[in-house]
């Protein structure tokens, strides 16, 4: 087991092992997914592009489906999550799900009253939640879905024309954004704890999207032709982008290249909110128009099941293409500032929870190791049977390495005990 300061500046090394990788065919971890849609005809588009712009692929296209929503990293690092409507006779939303070797699975029909869905999320307990934007009182909120299966629960309803969601890293709870700009601050027993009046312009038929600017712990979000920072301390929003007649929609963040992809009408570029910094990645015709992006290989860390005191809370780590790699898991109580390396910034900080879990095998099970020849490995955090933790919440973040240092660097997994 790596000590704490062998974690911290990494001077760990150990037997070569042979590495399997995916063929050159299929995405690679960091390319980018795209979810768009073609106009004239309507028809549904998914494909993959390289992280450096190159081309790269069709995962999906149906001229039968339309309004295409959400798309996000799959539970287990499985490939990708994406929904659309089908054209004729469809009444709810279809969910699909393309995998590491680029297979796709129509997983099927999700019931009313889901409304058309903008944002999907996977939560700590690797169940999806959905976002569904609606007029209707009963079918505009979120709803939850467990993982691989279209059974729906609410988790809160009558938030009406809802545009975007993500999670606040520091909290755990949902932040939704509707049509007039307000955020709704969604806890994850389902209450909405508060509102905040008019964090975003009023713009009609604005179609956004937000992620965590894991740097500061900001959510980043496109809104209509504006780029914003919201700051869910203070709920604060400042504008970083306004681009005229531009549209942007869909936004990632790349934790294998670093930055963010982002959608720009019908283009893909890789885009860095802390210094502005822009690059055309691909460009389409004028009638494609991007609907959504996620990064290929991004969520190493899923949770399998509710985390609560005196049972054991399984983490599934998966990162295909670093098989038969040495690993290394470590949990802290923040994810600011983090362990700077010559390989990025690692997201826990150096607290008295981080030499815990290095130290502690009993507890922290499975925390070191080599991934196996699918890239995989099984994590366990025995909680203690102890009332007084509940409401506790913690992060866990993984890295891989070898002789020569970090390897890579995963995105935190967000722990809130139930």
């Amino acid at each position: 087991m790596l000590t704490a300061l062998r974690f911290t500046v990494l001077l760990a090394g150990g037997l070569a092992l042979a590495v399997w990788s995916l063929p050159a065919q299929t995405p690679q971890d960091g390319d980018c997914a795209v979810l768009g849609h073609q106009v004239g005809p309507v028809a549904v588009d998914v494909s993959w592009i390289r992280h450096d712009g190159t081309t790269g692929g069709a995962l999906f296209g149906s001229s039968a489906h339309s309004g295409g929503g959400g798309l996000t990293a799959a539970p287990l690092n499985d490939g990708v999550l994406f929904t659309a409507m089908r054209n004729l006779g469809g009444t709810s939303p279809q969910l699909f799900q393309v995998d590491k070797f680029a297979m796709l699975t129509t997983i099927g029909n999700l019931p009313a009253p889901l409304g058309f869905l903008p944002t999907l999320l996977v939560d700590q307990t690797g169940d999806l939640l959905v976002l569904s934007s609606s007029t209707s009182a009963a079918a505009g909120g979120v709803f939850r879905i467990p993982m691989g299966s279209t059974q729906l629960s609410t988790l809160v309803s009558g938030i009406v024309n809802a545009v975007a969601m993500e999670e606040d890293l520091a909290t755990g709870d949902l932040l939704v954004a509707d049509l007039a700009g307000d955020v709704h601050r969604v806890t994850r027993s389902g209450t909405v704890s508060s509102i905040t009046r008019g964090a975003f312009p009023a713009v009609a038929g604005v179609r956004s999207k937000m992620h965590t600017f894991f740097r500061d712990g900001t959510v980043i979000a496109t809104w209509g032709n504006q780029v914003c920072r919201f700051d869910p301390r203070s709920g604060t929003t400042t504008t970083l982008v306004l681009g005229g007649s531009a549209t942007y929609i869909g936004l990632d963040h790349d934790p294998i290249h670093g930055q963010f992809y982002r959608g720009d009408s019908s283009a893909l570029v890789r885009y860095d909110p802390g210094s502005g910094f822009t690059a055309l990645l691909r460009q389409w015709p004028s009638l494609f128009s991007v609907s959504d992006v996620a990064t290929w290989g991004s969520r190493a860390l899923t949770g399998q099941g509710a985390p609560r005191p005196g049972a054991a809370f399984p983490i599934h780590l998966g990162l295909f293409s670093e098989s038969g790699r040495a690993y290394q898991v470590a949990c802290s109580f923040g994810t600011r500032p983090g362990i700077v390396t010559p390989a990025g910034r690692i997201p826990l900080n150096l607290d008295d929870l981080l030499f815990l879990s290095l130290a502690n095998p009993a507890v922290f099970q499975g925390f070191s190791g080599r991934l196996s020849r699918s890239g995989t490995a099984r994590l366990t955090v025995a909680l203690p049977n102890i009332a007084g933790l509940r409401g506790l919440r913690f992060f866990v973040a993984a890295i891989t390495y070898d002789a020569a240092g970090v390897r890579r660097i995963s995105e935190p997994l967000g722990v809130l005990i139930e």
